[in-house]
C-alpha cells in the first residue's frame, strides 16, 4: 500500500484521481481512525493549510506516526503545487517520524503550466508573484523565488531539496531517485511520475458524465476566474445565492444566511440545481476567512436537511473541508476523475449523495459546468 498525506482535501482528491488513472483501488479519508488494508492507495486529507504552523506540525506528526504504527512504509507527501501552507515544517515533521535523512520536494506541474526554472516559480511563463496567487487571502506569493517562498533558513535546517522541473522528463528523473532514506513530496504530477517509476500503468477509463439533477454547487474560491464562471451561470438563469463577507460583522448574519438557504432550496426544487457562492470583498484576515467558510458549510447543511441533494459539487479546499467536517463525512470512495484535479466520490456516511471537488485554481469540465447547454435542453 502507498499512503499519501495531503494538506487539504482537494489536493487529496487530486491524488486519488491520479490513482484511479493508474487503475489503483483508492480510499480517501480525513482521519486515520481506521486502516484501509484492501486498497492500493490510501489518501489522507488533512486541513493543515488552514491551521497554525504548530498545529500543522502536530497533526502531521500524529498521522505519520499512526501510519508507521500500522505498517505503512511508503508515504508520499502531497504539497500545494504553488507552495501555500506550512510546507517545510510539515515535511520536517514527517522526515523525523519516519527516521529518514532527507526530503525531495518537487511541487511543479509542467503540463499544468506550473514550472520551476532556475529556482523561480512560473505560472504559464509568468513569475508567480505577478499572477492572481499574489492576492491569495492567506498565503500570498510576494516573491517568485522558491527558496524565499518556503524560507531559506527553514529549507537548510530541515534537509529539504527543492528541485527544478520544466517538463515531464524532469519529474521522471527526480522520481528515479527513490530510496528508503528519502521522503518524496510535491505535486500530483510528481506523484504520477512516482507511480511510473514504481511500474504502475495508466488505464483507459470510459468518459463519465454525471447526470445534472438535484445538484448544489458551492464556490468558495477567491479566484477571479471562478467568480466569472459563477456570474456567467447566473446570466443563463441559474440561481446563485451569494454570501457576503460583510455579513460576518452584522447582527443579521443568521437571518441573511437563512435567506440563502431558502433561495437555494426553492431553486433546486424548481430547476434541480443552484449555486452557493462567496461574494466580494476577499477576506485577508484568517479568523474571518474561517468564519466565512463555516457560514458556507452551515448553509449547505441546512439545505441538505430541507431538500434531497444527489450531487454536491464544491470548489476550494478549505471550503470543502469545512463542509465535510460539518456534515461529519470522513470516508470516501473515489470513483471518477472527471478532469485533472476534479474527482467524484461516494460518501460512505451517506450513500445517497455524490461529492465532486476540485481546487479553486482549476477549471471544472464542461460536463458539469455548462449551464447554457442545460438551459436549452
Amino acid at each position: 500500500m502507498i499512503a499519501v498525506i495531503a494538506d487539504d482535501i482537494t489536493g487529496a482528491a487530486e491524488i486519488a484521481g491520479v490513482g484511479l488513472r493508474y487503475g489503483m483501488t483508492v480510499a480517501l479519508t480525513t482521519s486515520v481512525d481506521r486502516a484501509s488494508p484492501h486498497v492500493q492507495l490510501w489518501v489522507i486529507a488533512l486541513d493543515t493549510r488552514s491551521m497554525s504552523s504548530q498545529g500543522a506540525v502536530a497533526k502531521v506528526t500524529l498521522v505519520v506516526r499512526r501510519l508507521v504504527d500500522v505498517g505503512v512504509t511508503d508515504i508520499f507527501k502531497k504539497t500545494d503545487s504553488v507552495l501555500r501552507g506550512h510546507v517545510i515544517k510539515e515535511l520536517a515533521a514527517q522526515r523525523e517520524v519516519e527516521g529518514k535523512k532527507m526530503v525531495i520536494l518537487c511541487p511543479a506541474n509542467p503540463e499544468g503550466g506550473r514550472q520551476i526554472v532556475d529556482g523561480v516559480y512560473l505560472i504559464n511563463g509568468i513569475p508567480i508573484s505577478e499572477t492572481s496567487f499574489a492576492r491569495d487571502p492567506e498565503f500570498p506569493a510576494i516573491t517568485s523565488i522558491v527558496r524565499e517562498i518556503l524560507g531559506i533558513d527553514l529549507i537548510e535546517q530541515c534537509g529539504v531539496s527543492v528541485v527544478n522541473a520544466t517538463n515531464r522528463a524532469d519529474l521522471l528523473e527526480h522520481a528515479s531517485h527513490k530510496d528508503e532514506d528519502t521522503v518524496f513530496a510535491g505535486s500530483a504530477a510528481f506523484f504520477a511520475a512516482y507511480l511510473d517509476y514504481l511500474k504502475f500503468k495508466t488505464t483507459i477509463s470510459p468518459n463519465f458524465i454525471p447526470k445534472i439533477e438535484n445538484t448544489l454547487y458551492v464556490c468558495g474560491s477567491a479566484f477571479c476566474k471562478s467568480h466569472q464562471a459563477v456570474e456567467a451561470a447566473r446570466k443563463t438563469g441559474t440561481t446563485v445565492a451569494y454570501i457576503s463577507p460583510l455579513w460576518l460583522e452584522e447582527p443579521e448574519l443568521e437571518t441573511n444566511l437563512e435567506g440563502c438557504v431558502q433561495q437555494l432550496v426553492e431553486a433546486i426544487k424548481e430547476k434541480g440545481r443552484a449555486i452557493l457562492a462567496v461574494d466580494h470583498p476577499v477576506l485577508k484576515e484568517k479568523n474571518a476567512a474561517r468564519k466565512l467558510r463555516q457560514s458556507v458549510a452551515n448553509v449547505v447543511k441546512k439545505v441538505l436537511v430541507k431538500v434531497v441533494i444527489k450531487e454536491l459539487v464544491v470548489e476550494g479546499g478549505a471550503t470543502t473541508f469545512a463542509i465535510v467536517e460539518t456534515l461529519k463525512y470522513r470516508h470516501f470512495i473515489p470513483t471518477n476523475e472527471l478532469a485533472n484535479g476534479v474527482v467524484r466520490m461516494n460518501v460512505e456516511e451517506d450513500r445517497s449523495i455524490h461529492l465532486t471537488i476540485k481546487p479553486g485554481s482549476y477549471d471544472f469540465p464542461k460536463t458539469i459546468w455548462d449551464f447554457s447547454k442545460l438551459e436549452n435542453e
